[in-house]
Order: structure tokens, then C-alpha cells, then sequence
């Protein structure tokens, strides 16, 4: 749904959460009432304002926003941390090289990646990945052509 694969599950029951983007003739925020864990990195995510099956899958593919401070203590140092060293891969370039840190960014987290010398920013995003294999330390992405020219 958003660009959480290898990041820490961070939502809590009680949480206020914005979606974005907003959908018509639903509520523009509302309170985590239930959380469950199905497993792996699967969770059904209850809201107090969202009652109905219907409602709730217009809201698929939307982002809910939290508040930086309602976030657990150390969250940030857990964000890049499954990313950290790992050997980012890409279809047309192959090997690129090893994640040196992840930037936070307002938009989504930004892979800093040692590629041919310097640092490129890859944007860590759910369009880009096409694996993540975190006991053989890989990532592999799909960019868009041109991307690495920064």
C-alpha cells in the first residue's frame, strides 16, 4: 500500500491518522481503534470513523500520516536501519552499489547509495522495488531511466 516494505510497522491503537490523499465523502482523518497482526508484515488497521467494508477499500493505496511526535521513541533510528549496507541492484544498470544511510524526506525516505564514486539519492519507493531480500542483503529496484544521472 505505501513504501514500508523492510521499515518498522509504526501505527499503534489510538493513533490519529490523516489520509492522503483525502477521499471524497469519507473523513479526512480518524483514530486507530484495533490493530491486528496476521502475520509477517500484515496488519488489519480498524478506525473508529471508517465502519463499512466499503469505505474502507476506497481508502487502498492512500498514505495515513501520523504525527512525528506520536511516533515510539527511536523510531528514526530504526527506519534505515534494514537498508544500511545493503547492495542495491537495478534491471538496466545491474549492480549499483551499497546503501551508505537513508535521508529522511517530507515525500517518502531517500536511499543514499556509493555509486561509481558518489552518493545518489534513490527515492525508496513501492513503484522502484521489486525485491527486498534481507537475509542475503539485497535490494532490488527498477529506477526510471536517467535517474542516476543526478
Amino acid at each position: 500500500m505505501c513504501a514500508t516494505e523492510g521499515l518498522p510497522f509504526l501505527l499503534e491503537e489510538g493513533m490519529e491518522v490523516t489520509f492522503v490523499p483525502p477521499v471524497l465523502k469519507l473523513p479526512r482523518s480518524s483514530r486507530i481503534t484495533q490493530l491486528d497482526h496476521k502475520g509477517g508484515s500484515t496488519y488489519l488497521v480498524y478506525f473508529a470513523d471508517i465502519t463499512s467494508m466499503t469505505d474502507a477499500e476506497k481508502l487502498v493505496g492512500h498514505y495515513c500520516l501520523v504525527r512525528k511526535e506520536d511516533l515510539p521513541e527511536g523510531w528514526d533510528q530504526q527506519s534505515g536501519s534494514a537498508f544500511a549496507g545493503v547492495v542495491v541492484f537495478d534491471f538496466a544498470e545491474g549492480q549499483l552499489g551499497s546503501v551508505m544511510r537513508v535521508e529522511e524526506n517530507p515525500a517518502h525516505p531517500l536511499l543514499v547509495v556509493d555509486y561509481q564514486g558518489r552518493n545518489v539519492l534513490i527515492p525508496l519507493v513501492d513503484d522502484f522495488i521489486v525485491n527486498f531480500d534481507e537475509e542475503a542483503a539485497t535490494l532490488t529496484l527498477d529506477l526510471p531511466q536517467g535517474l542516476l544521472d543526478q
